[in-house]
């Protein structure tokens, strides 16, 4: 027996042992939406999702963003909700849920400056059991950002991100507090930051974004530092996503609209993050469509469990956006969107002019796998360095090129849809008249 047939009855045990089957892959995802008349009964609905009761709460200014973007670590850590409230005066809507929720303690993120004294009193009397109420803040934005990662406790992994533009925070903020790592605003090189850095023994610094938006001096000053970031919030989003997408749990799948008119949004994404935390679960950035590299990533990580999750009414996050992803597992060819498959043979234009034949036998008495070869029809040419795919996903790979690949057994099943094979070669699809 070969080494490529010894790999190939590996494969397929180890597949087998998951329950993989392509056949079933073509399905629906949940879908949820979540929103309120406005940003303030919209953060109230989050926390409703996601807490029952909590014996904390969260409050931070819905219009001013600088001071909420570090705040999501610390929501983590009490395992409470973030509710959005303006500056002068108690939303009724939080003032519900807050008795709802009849939690014994209060942090407000910013100082009176942000959420002023008289909403602080009208929480008071408005929760019965509360027993104390904390104000974290500095004199200025960086300042508060310390105060709450020291609140958040020592960590030896840190994330620094800009104060003056809130996507790429709120990109990195459940992860962040799913791993206990503080966020701190830090725009240029400051003493904070190094002294912050020496203060808490830390070893690795996660920075995201850009020079333009996180200098590289800042670089200089702290430890093992490794800057995520792309050409844009969307592109940067995803990034973050692909680097830390092994503990990402995408079981729910949160989409926030990070501009609507050319204007900045970060609302529904601070509160979605807090809930998002909870388990790990991505927050998408989109705009009137979503990244293509993001779209792609999900693609690969759903299951038929999966949920998405709207944050925002259809005039922010439309229906058509949302139906591309909950529909995602119905798209076409993850290699070639491009292509259309039609028994078997692609009719793009990317296509080889000439057609093939594939033929498989099994590879030896007993083996869970085949062996299939794909020749011209004229029989004087094998093809080499193909790859078999299913459904628009690759089942099997002439990655030594001996022009034969070594698909599983399952997926030759009756109940196959055989239609749905494509060969593909250079990113090109090859016409071939079907499998026997």
């Amino acid at each position: 027996m070969n080494s490529k047939k010894i790999i190939g009855l590996i494969m397929s045990t180890i597949l087998l042992s998951t329950s993989t089957v392509f056949a079933e892959s073509s399905y629906t995802l949940n879908q949820k939406r979540i929103f309120g008349n406005d940003r303030y009964e919209t953060s109230a609905l989050i926390s409703k999702e996601g807490w029952k009761i909590s014996s904390n709460v969260i409050i931070c200014n819905g219009e001013n963003f600088p001071d909420a973007l570090c705040a999501v670590p610390l929501a983590k850590k009490y395992d409470a909700p973030i509710l959005l409230n303006n500056k002068d005066s108690l939303n009724q809507n939080i003032k519900q849920e807050l008795k709802r929720l009849n939690p014994d303690s209060v942090t407000i993120i910013g100082g009176k400056g942000v959420i002023n004294s008289k909403v602080e009193d009208e929480i008071k009397s408005s929760v019965p059991n509360l027993k104390k109420i904390d104000r974290l803040g500095g004199t200025d934005r960086y300042e508060t950002s310390k105060i709450i990662a020291e609140k958040v406790g020592k960590s030896n992994n840190i994330v620094l991100v800009s104060g003056k533009v809130p996507s790429d925070a709120l990109s990195i903020s459940s992860i962040a507090a799913n791993k206990n790592m503080p966020i701190l605003l830090a725009d240029q090189n400051n003493n904070g930051i190094q002294n912050y850095v020496k203060s808490n023994s830390v070893t690795k610094t996660y920075i995201i974004g850009g020079e333009a938006c996180v200098s590289k001096d800042i670089e200089k000053i702290v430890s093992n530092p490794e800057r995520i970031y792309g050409k844009d919030r969307y592109e940067s989003n995803e990034k973050i996503l692909n680097r830390f997408q092994d503990s990402i749990n995408f079981n729910n799948i949160y989409l926030t609209a990070a501009q609507h008119n050319g204007i900045d949004q970060f609302a529904d994404a601070l509160s979605s993050s807090a809930l998002a935390a909870k388990n790990c679960n991505p927050v998408v950035l989109v705009n009137t469509d979503i990244n293509k590299d993001t779209l792609n990533l999900i693609k690969s990580k759903v299951t038929k469990e999966s949920i998405i999750i709207a944050l925002g009414g259809e005039k922010i996050v439309s229906a058509n956006l949302v139906d591309t992803l909950v529909n995602i597992n119905s798209s076409p060819s993850k290699e070639n969107n491009t292509s259309e498959s039609s028994g078997g043979s692609s009719s793009s234009s990317n296509s080889n002019e000439s057609s093939y034949t594939v033929s498989m036998k099994q590879s030896f008495p007993g083996a869970f796998t085949y062996d299939l070869e794909v020749t011209s029809n004229n029989g004087s040419e094998m093809l080499k360095g193909y790859k078999l795919l299913y459904d628009g996903t690759v089942i099997a790979s002439d990655e030594d090129g001996d022009g034969i690949t070594k698909p599983l057994s399952i997926f030759f099943g009756d109940d196959t849809d055989r239609s749905k094979f494509q060969i593909s070669k250079d990113g090109k699809y090859i016409n071939f008249s079907g499998i026997k």
